[in-house]
């Protein structure tokens, strides 16, 4: 960060510095069979011993390599787009042209590999024997979830519903 905005290491030399990231509404997911994208919005605020130095709102998409193996789906980062504005700032230079490259940083090196940790890690979907996710979307709200999906029948998912359907008509 020190060659991206040496004013800010000029203003404040020798001093702590640290990042807060706060997500400002929950992330909605779209995925596709081999892709899924996260939009992340987030306030990035820049603090040098406690005090706010300046403050980003980013709004970011996340671009993950999606994988189903054993039933479960894991996801890797494969890339990031992001749009940012300046909320704040007491620094007496303008920084605005400078905006992409501290939150290259600031994504680069905190929030992709945090949200990496999560997606390899995956979740455990047992239906994938009956069912192939061909797309879907998933969006959390405070007092609901959002579900929409596309689904394909495996050859063991027709199995299935013919069976349950002939005990039931028989």
């Amino acid at each position: 960060l020190k060659s991206i905005l040496p004013e800010l290491y000029t203003a404040y030399p020798n001093m702590s510095m640290s990042f807060k990231i706060v997500n400002t509404r929950y992330p909605k997911i779209e995925f596709y069979e081999d892709e899924v994208f996260i939009n992340i919005p987030v306030d990035v605020s820049v603090m040098v011993n406690d005090s706010l130095v300046f403050e980003l709102a980013i709004n970011m998409t996340v671009e993950a390599a999606l994988y189903n193996v054993n039933h479960v789906v894991s996801a890797v980062v494969v890339g990031s787009v992001h749009q940012a504005t300046l909320v704040s700032s007491v620094l007496s230079d303008d920084i605005t042209d400078k905006l992409d490259d501290v939150v290259e940083f600031v994504v680069t090196k905190t929030v992709l590999p945090e949200l990496n940790v999560v997606l390899t890690k995956g979740i455990d979907i047992p239906t994938s024997d009956y069912v192939i996710l061909k797309k879907g979307l998933l969006e959390a709200h405070d007092d609901f979830l959002k579900v929409c999906g596309e689904i394909e029948l495996t050859d063991d998912g027709r199995k299935e519903i013919k069976k349950a359907a002939e005990d039931i008509f028989d």
